[in-house]
This record gives structure tokens, C-alpha cells and sequence, in this order.
């Protein structure tokens, strides 16, 4: 079992794996990308600070997987 954590997105492609099979995977790379974007932005709204930034993006791929942000 992994100790990986769901976003709300890869939660919902679980439930329905039908829309999984049926989006092409650029959307879905897209809509993930952009969950992780708004979840920075909140950070940013709150705290305008490049570390905690580089914290939360840690954070995320620790626990959620995916491409290492640290470029973006």
C-alpha cells in the first residue's frame, strides 16, 4: 500500500475510472498542474516567500507524487 496522499483530482479519476479512460492524458496532466498551481497561490497570497514556496512543492511531491516543480 502506498503512503501517497490523493489530490481532489486523482480522487476523483479513482471513483470514476470511465473518465479516466475517456481524457486524454494532456488534460489530465493539465488539470493537475493546475491544482497544484492554485495551491501555491494560496501559499503566495499568504506568504510571499520563495522558501515557503520550495516547502510546499516538497511537501507535494512528497505526498501526492508527480514531476518535481522546482524549475517552474
Amino acid at each position: 500500500m502506498s503512503d501517497k496522499k490523493l489530490t481532489a483530482l486523482q480522487w476523483l479519476l479513482e471513483q470514476w475510472p470511465i473518465l479516466e479512460s475517456q481524457l486524454p492524458s494532456s488534460i489530465i496532466d493539465e488539470a493537475l498542474q493546475m491544482e497544484r498551481e492554485q495551491i501555491e497561490e494560496v501559499a503566495m497570497y499568504h506568504r510571499d516567500s520563495a522558501v515557503q514556496i520550495d516547502c510546499i512543492r516538497s511537501y507535494m511531491k512528497k505526498n501526492y507524487g508527480g514531476k518535481d516543480e522546482s524549475n517552474h
